[in-house]
């Protein structure tokens, strides 16, 4: 089975670790192609005005889709074809449009017609997952490179630009994916990569794998290679594993994970999970420090506010919040998490690091119990879902499914927080447990997505009289009328609160936070 490394290695910088400047890279693009007119689709106004052309004609151009039919530049296609001629022109700028656009190997096609042989193709792309851009595709790098390798162009570098954290917190204020086109330097996260890479030694190429794991956008060039597609993707096309080799056996990752265990102290957790994974490689290279520290400061400060009972992690993943409650309160945990190698992480996570309050179930917590088709995502592990629409799967299969209505009174585990993280189909979760919530009134933290059905969560809470507010790193979070996506694509949990909190739970919620905030990870 090829990896990532496979995939990418010849076209990752070797020389020296680096973030794109977009303005410096489709720059250095231009200045290397063979005299002739540049043509320029999506690239956005503060890069495309600022660009160094020495003379060259600008052609900008627009290509329409169901999201945007209509729309105006020098040269709109129509009907899949630009109104030029074949091998105008000398350069092809390209981004924010591959992303949305409704068959992106149609355009990729359409660019190689218009370009020279000896053409420059360039572009900035985009990496983010659709919760975060609920208007695109996500794009990661290996699936650009088939894209583009696929309709002809031979992809020769891609470099990463800030990661994903970093480019959610600019759309939340309103700006552009990328910083000041100009600048120089490394987004926060993409600076802690780079610092790992220098402690233990890695090579430039595999220091830059690491950040387009993790990059919100990247930049990428290549060159026309004909008609069709290249070499190098007839090559992928045709690799098969060699019959008498045995299935290389999944490699782990083992780190510690700092956990605020009492105010002042921090012990650590042993975990060890597949590399592949997103979350667990997140965890290990931020801490709890950049994982949803806002939420788990949340789901904390409820633990130490709410009744007697116990804490619900539906959609557990690797066990992040069941494993944190379980370190840092004397509650009862349970995980619920239906895919069976996140579910043995998580397991084995807790029984390793003795937290014997913590026990995880293999099913998933629907509408109506009995049983349904899982589908395993083909974009991250952190987007598994019961809803086949949710996002590309790569693999599917049965589970149990359950309710809290059931659940509960058969366990007697009753529920003093409840959260709800399930891919989209949080409100089944509801449904199936609406005589429970009314009857215990847990503190619920529910992510809220724009493709999760928004309207139907409100629809189902409003009868409860819960008191909502969106979870953001503000000193406060404001109440709502009621739960919703956030339209700058950044923060999707919300708390529905049994009552208006007060003053004590701001005061354990800037408590947990801050030692939250001291809480990283370590390689081991």
């Amino acid at each position: 089975m090829l990896t990532q490394w496979d995939l990418l290695k010849d076209v990752l910088p070797a020389d020296e670790v680096r973030q794109a400047s977009p303005l410096a890279f489709l720059d250095e693009v231009i200045a290397g192609a063979p005299a002739g007119p540049v043509l320029c689709i999506g690239l956005p106004d503060e890069v495309r005005t600022k660009l160094t052309l020495g003379g060259r004609e600008l052609v900008v151009a627009a290509w329409p889709s169901s999201l945007d039919p209509f729309l105006t530049a020098d040269a709109v296609a129509r009907r899949g074809r630009f109104p030029a001629r074949r091998a105008t022109f000398a350069v092809a700028l390209v981004a924010e449009v591959l992303e949305t656009c409704d068959d992106p190997a149609e355009l990729l096609r359409e660019i190689v017609r218009v370009t020279r042989p000896d053409a420059a193709i360039a572009g900035l792309a985009s990496s983010l997952d659709a919760s975060l851009a609920p208007r695109a595709r996500t794009l990661p790098a290996v699936g650009l490179r088939l894209l583009l390798e696929q309709a002809g162009t031979s992809v020769k570098q891609i470099v990463p630009g800030p990661d994903a954290v970093a480019v959610a917190h600019r759309r939340r204020f309103g700006f552009a994916d990328w910083p000041d086109p100009a600048a120089d330097g490394f987004s926060s996260g993409n600076a802690e990569i780079k610092a790992w890479g220098e402690e233990t030694g890695r090579r430039p190429a595999l220091v830059h794998l690491r950040m387009l794991q993790f990059c919100g956008v990247y930049a990428w060039r290549g060159e026309p290679s004909g008609k069709g597609p290249t070499t190098w993707a007839r090559k992928i096309a045709s690799a098969k594993p060699k019959a008498s080799a045995a299935a290389a056996p999944e490699r782990i990752r083992t780190f510690a994970l700092a956990v605020p265990s009492s105010p002042g102290i921090e012990t650590e957790l042993v975990i060890k999970a597949p590399e592949s994974g997103f979350i667990a490689r997140q965890l290990a290279t931020t801490g709890l420090r950049g994982y949803e520290p806002d939420s788990l400061a949340t789901m904390l400060a409820a633990a130490d506010l709410a009744g007697e009972g116990t804490i619900y992690d539906i959609g557990a993943n690797v066990g992040v919040f069941a494993l944190v409650a379980g370190s840092c309160t004397t509650r009862p945990v349970v995980a619920f998490e239906p895919m069976p190698g996140l579910a043995a992480t998580a397991r084995a996570a807790a029984a390793s690091n003795k937290l014997d309050l913590v026990s995880v179930e293999e099913i998933a917590m629907a509408a109506e119990a009995g049983s349904a088709t899982f589908y395993a995502s083909a974009v991250s592990d952190a987007s598994n879902s019961l809803n086949a629409k949710h996002r590309a799967h790569s693999e599917s299969f049965d589970v149990v499914l359950d309710t809290l209505d059931r659940y509960v009174p058969a366990t007697g585990r009753i529920p003093a927080v409840v959260k709800i993280d399930t891919e989209t189909t949080e409100p089944d979760v509801i449904r199936g447990g609406i005589t429970v919530l009314a009857k215990h009134r847990p503190w619920i933290i529910c992510e809220v997505l724009g493709s999760g059905r928004p309207e139907e969560i409100a629809a189902l809470m409003a009868p409860l009289g819960y008191t909502y507010y969106r979870i953001t790193d503000d000193h406060r979070f404001v109440p709502a009328d009621q739960p919703a996506p956030d339209p700058a694509g950044q923060f999707y949990n919300w708390l529905f609160a049994p009552e208006p909190v007060g003053e004590n739970f701001w005061e354990r919620l800037d408590d947990w936070r801050g030692r939250l905030e001291k809480c990283a990870a370590r390689a081991m």
